[in-house]
């Protein structure tokens, strides 16, 4: 049910999703370098779109062939499929619009379980994507500290926040309050 400001300003879940992704990424990374099979699947698609539609995705190659430069919305989108997919197969290949429908008009009970399942996927999309992140350390140490998480030490600290800051997003969306976040981020980040 459509009852939240915020869902009623985009056309769909994965609408939101691509456009609070494009943002988060924005705001918190500086720099980045993707893992190979990303960079080999955005050469097949720079690729297919190139021949299929005569256009050109906003991408540039190094001469390594590894993405050197990515529009956040080619990224977001990819990113925001990534989840997408991952939802649909752990929902039992619900469509990721009745995933979202049946959770906004559930309890909080199910809201829960839906954030943890997210957090899972998404931690999964990123660290598929990311093979090193250059950030402010100050965005990292704000966000550890705002998210609850200010102990967390291992290297893939950056992957967790982005994928906090985003679920903070999603938890807003199915009008989740923050303290429950902050009970499913205490059960799911892994010391």
């Amino acid at each position: 049910m459509k009852d939240n400001n915020i869902q009623n300003k985009y056309k769909n879940f994965m609408q939101f999703l691509e456009l609070v992704s494009a943002n988060e990424l924005n705001y918190f990374i500086l720099d980045s370098k993707f893992k190979e099979g990303f960079n080999q699947r955005m050469k097949g698609l720079s690729r297919e779109v190139k021949e299929a539609f005569d256009g050109e995705l906003r991408i540039v190659f190094n001469t390594n062939d590894e993405v050197a430069i990515i529009d956040s919305t080619v990224l977001s989108t990819y990113i925001a499929d990534l989840y997408r997919r991952s939802m649909e197969a752990k929902y039992k290949g619900n469509r990721i619009d009745e995933i979202i429908k049946k959770t906004c008009d559930s309890g909080e009970m199910v809201k829960t379980s839906f954030l943890k399942v997210s957090y899972r996927s998404l931690y999964e999309s990123f660290d598929s994507v990311y093979k090193e992140i250059a950030y402010r350390k100050q965005h990292l140490e704000n966000n550890k500290k705002y998210f609850g998480v200010e102990n967390y030490k291992k290297s893939d600290a950056a992957i967790v926040i982005l994928t906090l800051m985003v679920l903070e997003d999603i938890s807003k969306y199915i009008s989740v309050k923050r303290n429950v976040l902050m009970d499913v981020i205490k059960e799911v980040v892994d010391y």
